[in-house]
């Protein structure tokens, strides 16, 4: 109605937003599409190899891009000509529309009904009266999510491959009705660096102190953004040169620049050369420590949070070894995380990613994040044990025994859960069905007291 009226509010337009939709079959979103999009210069060729490598290694989804825009309603019209264009764009039929409502928009509509079909009715463009219904579930069930958008099993991780850019909406169908999806992105402020910013901005990400200084003493803007929305101190960040980030946050360069856009200077990460990507997804060092606080003394957000949804206290939680002490400073310092708020340790238990070293590590840190904070819980031992049993090529007797003296040691105690049996019982039987090394478990639950 606001794009048709002329009354467009003002914090929609301008910007530029990416529309994109959910194709399985599309992989071919690249470094030089990427370039492209952001008006950036054009990366050198790389080896075929590598470049298929990297591509299989990436962590986002399949997507098209169906376009760039300059204002949510542009985007919207984007949406509305990718749309099917059949029987859903003639007239209105106002009975056809309530007998769908009541099938797959009930909730939606409500007791508003009448007043939706006016609104439908008022709107005389048939593509963009086709958004509006698909918005509102009418042409299929779909979610509509206003957050938590880096959960979306379609579109979640399109952020991985459009760095800096952050949802506005995203329609993802609901179940049974999968594989379709459709998002509006608005893609981060962009620079044309000047020659003293360019120089700026190469030194660093070299960490060469000398010329750093000698380009802020030319007047170099600090915090002046590249091609791609990336500040001085994301490049510095990413190289892990503490002098530099020192240097820049003297100089009165902002903690916080990119931040609304899941692009805060703490998650900067060296993803290719000369372009810092907001994909940290953990600590790594002493060197970064030093870093991570020099940022958080100068005004960082402690709780900012990355294209993934986590914060700065996700990352430590994700870090090899478990670094307990910091933990407990960013925790002093009010330090929240973001993809475990609502988490219990019986979910994370409960199917073990295994095969997968990297995120069984992982899953034991969340585990003993969650049990030393007092996070609740219920039957974790049961979870884990209850159900399913794990071949030992799959997960080891030693990770299993791991994940139980962790559960122990924090005050969880065996008691009878899934068909009446203990976490001892279950792991007893799985020994029975030949998976021996889940005696190992057998031993530890056998020095545990068995609550009633």
């Amino acid at each position: 109605m606001e794009a048709e009226s002329g009354e467009l509010r003002e914090q929609l337009t301008g910007g530029r937003y990416a529309v994109v939709q959910y194709d399985i079959d599309e992989w071919s979103f690249d470094d030089a599409d990427l370039a492209k999009l952001f008006g950036a210069p054009a990366p050198a060729a790389e080896d075929t190899d590598e470049a298929e490598d990297e591509d299989e290694d990436e962590d986002g989804a399949s997507f098209a891009l169906i376009g760039v825009a300059t204002s949510v309603y542009e985007a919207l019209d984007l949406l509305g000509e990718e749309l099917p264009d059949e029987e859903w764009l003639t007239e209105l039929d106002q009975e056809a529309w309530a007998e769908e409502a009541a099938d797959f928009g009930a909730d939606a509509v409500g007791e508003g009904e009448d007043d939706w079909i006016a609104l439908l009715q008022g709107i005389r463009d048939p593509r963009r009266r086709s958004v509006a219904q698909l918005l509102c579930g009418v042409l299929g069930p779909m979610d509509f999510l206003t957050e938590e958008f880096e959960k979306d099993p379609y579109l979640g991780h399109v952020t991985a491959r459009l760095p800096g850019a952050r949802f506005v909406m995203l329609a993802s169908a609901a179940p049974p009705h999968q594989e379709v999806a459709f998002a509006i992105l608005e893609l981060p402020p962009l620079g044309t660096p000047d020659p003293a910013a360019r120089a700026l901005l190469r030194a660093a990400a070299s960490g060469d102190l000398a010329a750093l200084r000698a380009a802020i003493g030319e007047g170099a803007d600090v915090d002046t953004l590249d091609e791609y929305g990336t500040a001085p101190l994301h490049h510095a960040v990413a190289a892990r040169t503490p002098g530099a980030v020192d240097a820049l946050l003297a100089a009165g360069a902002d903690p916080r620049v990119q931040a609304p856009f899941g692009n805060a200077p703490q998650f900067a990460t060296a993803d290719r050369p000369d372009r810092p990507h907001p994909t940290a997804r953990r600590v790594d060092g002493d060197e970064h420590w030093t870093i991570l606080w020099s940022l958080l003394d100068a005004g960082a957000d402690i709780n900012a949070v990355n294209t993934a949804g986590q914060t700065l206290l996700d990352l430590a939680i994700r870090s090899d070894p478990y670094p307990e002490q910091q933990v407990r400073l960013l925790l002093d310092r009010g330090a929240v995380s973001g993809e475990l708020a609502h988490t219990r340790v019986d979910s994370l238990v409960s199917r073990l990613p295994y095969r997968y070293d990297d995120l069984l590590r992982v899953l034991r840190n969340q585990v003993r994040f969650l049990l030393t904070t007092g996070a609740p819980y219920d039957h974790p031992l049961d979870a884990m044990l209850g159900s399913t049993g794990y071949y030992e090529r799959e997960l080891s007797g030693d990770y299993l025994v791991g994940l139980v003296d962790l559960m122990l040691t924090h005050g969880v105690r065996d008691r009878p859960g899934t068909y009446g049996r203990t976490a001892r019982e279950s792991a007893r039987q799985w020994v029975d069905h030949g998976l021996t090394h889940y005696q190992a478990v057998v031993d530890r639950l056998a020095t545990a007291e068995v609550a009633p």
